[in-house]
């Protein structure tokens, strides 16, 4: 027998001098229990796997750990309590609902972008789509659909967004007319700031006035975050083929946005070589400035705002103070019971005088409440002293 001969030939169990008995090499095929829960189906793009349960689909070289997570999460199936049985297929058929398995991939990337457009169009964070009413809604109008996860709903969006910023780019670009613009800056509960900017201009052939939402920037905070603004609101106007198209900005009385205004005039007289963008035509919006007005205005009685700002705190700080102030109200008026005002917010408008209005309708009640609040704590620590005494 040749060496080639003996390389191939498979090894059979033998018994040595020693007794030992050696292993066949043969390569041992491990099946996972999580095939029994999925079915193969064949689409244009190649074969894909489906969930026997729902309409979740995975790629065919997906992991079974994947698909097992899937089973534990959603179904409740794991491997310790699958069925036992020496049929386990036949015994999980009755839970096969055959009627989810009629979607194809086509149709569910189109629910996908419905769903995402729903929620573009009323304005709702993706987060809502794992709220209850809303996933009870679906199930009942489309059993055969499986919401997305709020994360797969954001990058929907995000690809929406780059074929309708095409769109908008070749629509502004037959509209003949010049444009304005509104921005201003803001940040998130983790102070992350944002520049959203407003575009503004008139039909040539309605003569309507005409708005949209055309960017939202991210500026990272530094120390000159005017001059960033002012160049991130530079590359997006350009991008959007607007550079040369500018009539007017419109902005708050911030320090900020007012150095973002004359950093982009500077900018864009540096890239088009002539003056697009006049001092004469950097507006501040009359809205914010009436409103430093009034907060100027408001520093006059700021000890007084003070006063009844803390007072109501007080009250409002404590649910037992709170059915104290509640009592005094039922006894006084026969309206039935009254909450007591409302704190004001200095960011929310009319709020300061919402809160003056509201408290001198219940002033009588706001001052028996701290009467009453204030011989009971006096009383509590003539009690604490006399224990204290008799130690």
């Amino acid at each position: 027998m040749d060496e080639a001969s003996i390389q191939t030939q498979p090894m059979t169990p033998t018994s040595t001098m020693s007794g030992s008995i050696s292993i066949q090499n043969k390569k041992r095929t491990r099946v996972s229990w999580t095939e029994e829960h999925y079915i193969v189906i064949k689409e244009a793009g190649g074969s894909r796997r489906r969930c026997s349960h729902c309409t979740r689909t995975w790629s065919i070289t997906t992991s079974t750990g994947t698909i097992a997570k899937h089973l534990s999460d959603k179904h409740s199936i794991s491997s310790n309590n699958i069925s036992k049985s020496s049929n386990p297929s036949a015994s999980m058929q009755p839970s096969i609902d055959t009627s989810r398995l009629l979607m194809t991939r086509t149709e569910e990337k189109k629910f996908d972008c419905s769903v995402a457009k729903y929620f573009v169009r009323e304005m709702l964070p993706h987060i809502h789509v794992q709220s209850m009413g809303f996933v009870e809604f679906m199930r009942e109008v489309l059993p055969s659909y499986e919401l997305k996860s709020p994360c797969t709903i954001k990058r929907t969006i995000l690809k929406m967004y780059v074929v309708v910023r095409q769109l908008i780019i070749s629509y502004l670009a037959i509209e003949y007319c010049r444009f304005s613009i509104t921005f201003d800056g803001w940040s998130n509960r983790v102070l992350t700031s944002f520049y959203p900017v407003t575009l503004h201009w008139v039909s040539p052939e309605s003569a309507k006035p005409m708005s949209m939402l055309l960017d939202f920037l991210h500026v990272f905070p530094c120390e000159e975050v005017g001059k960033s603004s002012g160049l991130a609101l530079f590359r997006s106007l350009k991008s959007f083929g607007l550079g040369s198209r500018l009539l007017c900005t419109i902005s708050n009385s911030g320090s900020d946005t007012i150095v973002t205004s004359k950093e982009l005039g500077k900018l864009l007289y540096e890239t088009y070589n002539h003056n697009i963008l006049p001092s004469s035509h950097t507006l501040r919006c009359i809205v914010h400035t009436f409103q430093l007005g009034v907060k100027a205005a408001l520093e006059n009685i700021s000890a007084s705002t003070y006063k009844l700002r803390n007072l109501i705190d007080f009250i409002r700080s404590s649910k037992v103070k709170t059915a104290v102030f509640k009592k005094f109200a039922r006894t006084m008026y026969e309206h039935g019971e009254r909450d007591p005002p409302c704190i004001n917010c200095p960011t929310r408008w009319k709020s300061t005088l919402e809160m003056y209005k509201d408290a001198l309708k219940v002033k009588n009640i706001l001052l028996c409440t701290i009467q009453i609040i204030s011989l009971e704590e006096k009383c509590q620590v003539m009690m604490i002293g006399i224990t204290s005494l008799a130690w």
